[in-house]
């Protein structure tokens, strides 16, 4: 299984040497290592240029956003299953590579794993389920850099949607696991260091965020979606309830009132 590692990077010098130096590090060999820059001024170019003997595919131009540049990177990619870590994020150790090659053997659409956040003054493991529900993606998400992804999907179902600013990612695997059924496993494997300073951690970007997975959730399934949402307020409803008045509240609502 030959694996493509696509990095983007768009004026994050210092996040781009991290990102490198962590795939140069791996012990597995059988990748090829792409570099979509977006005609970076801070000295991004002049480090590629330097490295590029060790990129597979590295090119520096303007392009038309975060997932643009990312579909850059599918379409020139050879690699059987595409991994993206991207400027900033690196790799949890040496042997990530490998041990995601060992255990993807039986041809999954996609496999992941755990990431560990990264913010500026402290750092959590995150962990994703063992099986994958839509409730799952309405409140939350797998991020990219946890995830590696068969390239044939990507030819089967299209590309990233660039209409999305934020989480086109997050569209491209509702549509593919719950439209399309497409087939995953859960790896007990830590994947990636994830920089929580990166666009879509931004809070600034929480609200284009969640106003474009509203709207791809009412297309898509609009009729659960309503039902799911007035499920998860009365239980928002109900957790608060419990939180100041206690459980003694509940027991009281079974009392007969007369």
């Amino acid at each position: 299984m030959k694996i493509s590692v696509i990095t983007i990077n768009y004026n994050n010098l210092d996040g781009l040497r991290k990102t490198i130096q962590s795939v140069f590090s791996q012990d597995f060999t059988d990748f090829e290592f792409i570099v979509i820059d977006g005609n970076s001024t801070d000295g991004s170019r002049d480090y590629l240029i330097e490295h590029q003997s060790h990129i597979d595919y590295w090119v520096s131009e303007p392009d038309e956003g975060i997932y643009h540049a990312m579909n850059k990177g599918i379409h020139v990619s050879k690699g059987d299953y595409l991994f993206f870590l991207n400027s900033g994020d690196w790799f949890y150790s040496a042997e990530v590579l490998t041990t995601i090659s060992l255990n993807s053997k039986c041809g999954k659409d996609l496999y992941y794993g755990d990431v560990v956040l990264k913010f500026t003054d402290r750092k959590m493991l995150h962990t994703y389920p063992q099986f994958l529900r839509l409730s799952h993606f309405v409140k939350g998400t797998i991020c990219h850099q946890a995830v590696i992804i068969k390239k044939e999907l990507f030819d089967r179902l299209g590309y990233y949607n660039t209409d999305y600013k934020i989480i086109a990612d997050w569209d491209f695997l509702v549509r593919a696991l719950f439209i399309n059924g497409a087939t995953y496993l859960k790896l007990d494997v830590i994947f990636t260091n994830y920089d929580m300073s990166g666009v879509s951690a931004d809070p600034e970007n929480r609200i284009t965020s969640k106003n474009e997975k509203h709207k791809i959730l009412k297309e898509l399934f609009s009729g659960i979606i309503e039902d799911y949402e007035d499920y998860f307020d009365a239980r928002l409803t109900l957790g608060k309830i419990k939180y100041y008045f206690g459980d003694e509240f509940f027991l009281l609502l079974k009392r007969p009132f007369f």
